[in-house]
């Protein structure tokens, strides 16, 4: 093949171009330095390509770390960015606190009978009308009525709970440094609910097993005759008829053991239903010879309606044969419809009520979270990243540029002498027989040579060489080689004197540093080490671990049900202050106090767990220790504050009502022939309760229907409770007023309590803010404070107040239930009966049933006075609920209330010096509104808050504060200005 002669041309051309290639030319005109050049060239190309083709290879095939960033990306960006990098993605939020309100909406949805016809009142009427005399104990129409009340007001009650704790949660924030992934969000924010729920379910579950439990061991006797039997027997030796309560027995079917309520926690019966009118078993029910003639799948019978409820199951209400047959049995008629097995549940019909309560009955809480919304809220400041790569051109590229400057000038450096050794190594053997022959020159005149040629170089060295023949320009280039020496060492000593006087400021930062580098810098620089976290918000349960250790008493045998049975005692006559007569309920509430407290400290200790502790720097470990036991301390006191509350708030409800106790420790029961009062009435006898059994304590009498503390004296009445009108304010007066200044105290002490705890919290914020938005959050803040101790405090006052009446325990005031002797015999049984207001509303169906209370003539229903704003209702705390402090603003209406107390038969012995309340005091409160509202608001008037911004600014210490200017720069001119 030919080539073409032109390129022919250019070949030869560039052949003879790189021969006398020369980067080295002296313009030396001797031949032996040209070619030495030439050659010193030519090791330098070669040289050069070499490296420059390994750094190539090497720069292209190692893996590269780099760091992407990007400012104030937008989400499209960012979810680009994620998709890329997620492993390695860090975008900073700007407010490290969102509020959940602002991207999360929660929906709860509730267990279809919470919204059924079988919580309706008009059900519970109904299944209410029936004769409970015709019943026995055990028929679960005994207690359906009770059951399906309870079970409506647990549904209420949960709803509430539920609304409120889905309040405070989306009022509360997310805390993150860095913006979160969609799918982190989600389950985040789920997580948070899931612990929304636990908390909800503990702020139910907890004070409902107090209030059973405080009714089990105080033996309070239900109107059905479940627990305890009522019965009238004729004393021959006195010649009088009297009252006893005696214990049920229950002989299960196929057993020949008792199950008694009084020594028993449970009882539970299969539910059945009995056709045929029952005999006096005079307390032994014997389910061996009582035949059920059907029994009701999914309900049970147990001591009190409360029990009874939990352990039954909506298994009949899904069936409609089985609640066809329950609607046979009933004189009345009502058209109502099964609960439907088609919907969704998570529940099956075989769940125990149990359950559903234990879940709030909460078929599902609906989350949606808005990811734009949260991302709009964080606005992340920048998004980094860091990726691996290979094969990067730019990087290669700028990598040879950088070597090669210095590698390019190191192989000029290099490379002559590389030649120079090569050429000296071949003709060494020549210069060797050379210096063979000529005679060893004396070293000085070696040094005397070598300073010549330093003198030589120095005086010839030229950094401005421009191979000119010229001497004037080569003495010119020299001069100024000096000069800039001359310059250069004077700048180098200026810096190097500045920089040895001046003190500078160097951080060192240290990635991932372990805690043994930690603890060591903290030694060495304790006032300015700074540690940020990765993950400022630690659950409590990653670093804190705590185990209660309880009071011996708790694990020995004075609580176990062997020991408290074997000190029942049975068949003998009460005897007040006699410690064997509750010797067994002694320790049987004992025992519950350590179940309870059990319960209450495992259910603290799991929520504690799940706080988070907050904090965006490492801090030291005494600082570590400090905290956390600050914590601690605040946990133990805010744990022993909430169920010294609600377990005061229980007592003072149950001793306001003064529920009657099998054991009789405060009062006892007897019967009067009205007749001997009353000239016409239609059933003579009655049975009545005396006033509260007294006792005497440091020579005082106290009344136990009066104050439980026997610490000081409130005026009563010793009258029969059911001769005069249940309407009568001399009759009750004291336990109204009574309940009235314990809630005024438990109030005091609730907000003294919720205070503490709220100063114990932190405030929470990433950066210093102004005053006007600090005091927006503080309000807001504040105000969820408030909100939450009322409703808190509420839940558990109308818990109380739902589940103790509609368990039907009586009360010896006889407000809400009462016994009728229809006919006198010398042994029988009487069962308990409704009271029914002049509205004709029965407390059987109703707790909230009232008549305006006032001063009745003794032993008639002729009222003297009605006393403006007091609605007697069926239970001394129902009555205080209901009304209102109308009268007592009014001087002329205490003071006539007053008159027809001291005249009006039965007549209280001294009137009392009683100042009304001022009307004029401004207060949020009308004289009209309920006490229900106000002992809702805590009886607070105002909530005086104060917070200073400047206290929370020295607390904050602003580290630094850098902001941003625009400015347009424009060049003027001065002489035309």
């Amino acid at each position: 093949m030919r080539i073409h002669p032109i390129w022919q041309l250019w070949y030869n051309l560039l052949r003879e171009k790189l021969v006398k290639l020369n980067l080295f030319d002296t313009q030396s005109s001797d031949s032996n330095i040209v070619r030495r050049e030439i050659l010193t060239t030519r090791l330098f190309l070669i040289l050069l390509a070499v490296s420059a083709i390994i750094l190539t290879l090497y720069t292209s095939l190692s893996v590269q770390i780099s760091t992407g960033f990007v400012s104030s990306p937008t989400q499209v960006v960012y979810r680009n960015l994620e998709e890329k990098y997620p492993d390695t993605l860090k975008c900073p939020c700007e407010k490290i606190s969102i509020p959940y309100k602002t991207f999360v909406q929660t929906v709860p949805l509730m267990h279809q009978v919470c919204s059924s016809p079988f919580v309706s009142q008009s059900w519970i009427v109904f299944t209410f009308k029936i004769n409970n005399s015709r019943l026995w104990p055990m028929d679960v129409r005994t207690q359906l009525s009770t059951i399906w009340q309870l079970i409506s007001a647990l549904c209420q009650s949960a709803t509430n709970t539920i609304t409120h704790v889905l309040n405070e949660f989306v009022e509360s924030s997310l805390i993150s440094l860095t913006i979160l992934s969609e799918n982190l969000l989600k389950a985040k924010t789920q997580a948070a609910l899931d612990l929304v729920r636990q908390k909800a379910s503990s702020a139910l579950i907890r004070p409902l097993t107090l209030i059973n439990r405080i009714a089990q061991t105080n033996l309070f006797m239900t109107a059905l005759s479940t627990n305890y039997i009522t019965f009238l027997w004729y004393q021959f030796e006195l010649k009088k008829l009297a009252v006893s309560f005696i214990e049920t027995y229950y002989i299960l079917k196929g057993s020949t053991n008792n199950c008694i309520c009084l020594y028993n926690e449970s009882c539970p019966i299969a539910g059945n239903v009995f056709f045929y009118d029952p005999w006096d078993t005079y307390g032994v029910f014997d389910m061996n010879t009582i035949i059920a003639n059907q029994t009701l799948p999914g309900l049970v019978f147990d001591c009190t309606p409360l029990q009874t409820t939990l352990g039954s199951t909506l298994e009949c209400f899904y069936n409609q044969s089985c609640l066809d047959i329950l609607l046979m049995t009933y004189q009345n008629t009502i058209n109502i419809s099964i609960l439907d097995k088609a919907l969704p549940s998570r529940f099956t019909p075989a769940s125990t009520i149990d359950i559903l309560i234990n879940e709030l009955f909460i078929e599902q809480i609906l989350n949606e979270t808005n990811y734009n919304s949260y991302y709009s809220q964080c606005a992340p400041v920048y998004c980094s990243y860091t990726y691996s790569h290979r094969f990067d051109w730019i990087y290669v590229a700028t990598t040879l540029i950088a070597f090669l400057g210095g590698l390019n000038v190191a192989l000029r450096l290099i490379t002559p002498y590389l030649i120079g050794l090569i050429l000296f190594l071949k003709q060494k053997k020549y210069k060797q027989n050379k210096s063979n022959n000529n005679e060893r020159l004396p070293i000085q005149v070696h040094l005397k040579i070598l300073c010549q040629k330093v003198q030589m170089s120095i005086i010839n060295f030229n950094l401005f060489d421009n191979h000119s023949r010229d001497p004037f320009e080569i003495k010119r280039d020299r001069i100024a080689t000096r000069v800039f020496i001359l310059l250069f060492v004077i700048a180098i000593s200026v810096l190097i004197i500045n920089t040895s006087i001046s003190v500078q400021t160097i951080t060192n930062t240290i990635q991932n540093p372990s805690q043994m580098q930690y603890e060591k810098l903290l030694e060495r620089y304790s006032t300015t080490l700074k540690c940020p976290c990765n993950i400022i918000s630690i659950p409590h349960k990653e670093f804190i671990q705590i185990t209660p250790i309880y009071h011996q008493l708790c694990g020995s045998d004075f609580i176990q049900s062997w020991w408290y049975n074997s000190l029942s005692v049975k068949g003998a006559d009460y005897i007040p202050g006699n410690f064997v007569f509750f010797a067994a309920s002694y320790f049987r509430t004992l025992a519950m106090f350590c179940e309870i407290a059990d319960l209450t400290i495992v259910d603290a200790i799991r929520r504690f767990s799940s706080i988070m502790f907050v904090n965006a720097q490492v801090i030291s470990h005494n600082l570590f220790d400090s905290k956390t036991k600050d914590i601690i301390d605040t946990f133990i006191n805010s744990t022993r504050a909430e169920f010294a509350n609600s377990l005061s708030l229980i007592n003072e409800v149950v001793h306001a009502n003064q529920y009657i106790s099998g054991m009789l420790t405060n009062g006892g029961p007897a019967i009067v022939n009205v007749s001997s009062y009353i000239t016409s009435v239609e059933n003579p006898y009655r049975i009545v309760w005396f006033n509260q059994i007294g006792l005497k304590t440091n020579n005082q009498t106290c009344s136990c229907g009066i104050d439980p503390e026997c610490d000081r004296g409130l005026l009563g009445i010793n009258v029969f409770r059911t001769i005069p009108g249940i309407s009568d304010l001399r009759i009750r007066g004291a336990a109204y007023f009574g309940f009235l200044a314990k809630l005024c105290k438990l109030s005091q002490t609730t907000i003294k309590n919720a205070i503490d705890q709220f100063l114990e919290t932190s405030f929470i914020s990433s950066q210093i803010m102004p005053q006007s938005q600090f005091n927006i959050q503080m309000n807001e803040t504040t105000s969820q404070f408030e909100t939450n101790t009322l409703v808190q405090f509420s839940h558990v006052l109308q818990l109380t107040r739902d589940v103790i009446d509609k368990n039907t325990f009586i009360s010896t005031h006889l407000l809400n239930w009462h016994w009728s002797v229809n006919s006198i015999d010398l042994y029988q049984t009487i069962p308990a009966e409704a009271i029914m207001l002049n509205n004709e509303c029965s407390c059987g169906v109703r707790s909230d049933c009232s008549e305006s209370g006032g001063i009745y003539t003794s032993f008639s229903n002729i009222k003297n006075f009605t006393m403006p704003g007091i609605n007697v209702s069926c239970s001394v705390v129902e009555t205080l609920m209901q009304s209102t402090f109308e009268c007592l603003y009014n001087q002329t209406c205490i003071d006539e209330f007053q008159h027809y107390a001291t005249t009006v038969p039965i007549v209280i012995s001294n009137a009392t010096n009683v100042t009304a309340m001022k009307s004029m005091l401004s207060s949020r409160f009308s004289s009209h509104i309920a006490i229900r509202d106000i002992v809702g608001a805590l009886f607070i008037e105002k909530l005086q808050i104060n917070f200073s911004y400047s206290a929370f600014y020295q607390r904050c210490t602003p580290a630094y504060c850098s902001y941003t200017l625009v400015k347009l720069i424009v060049i003027l001119n001065k002489g035309s200005q």
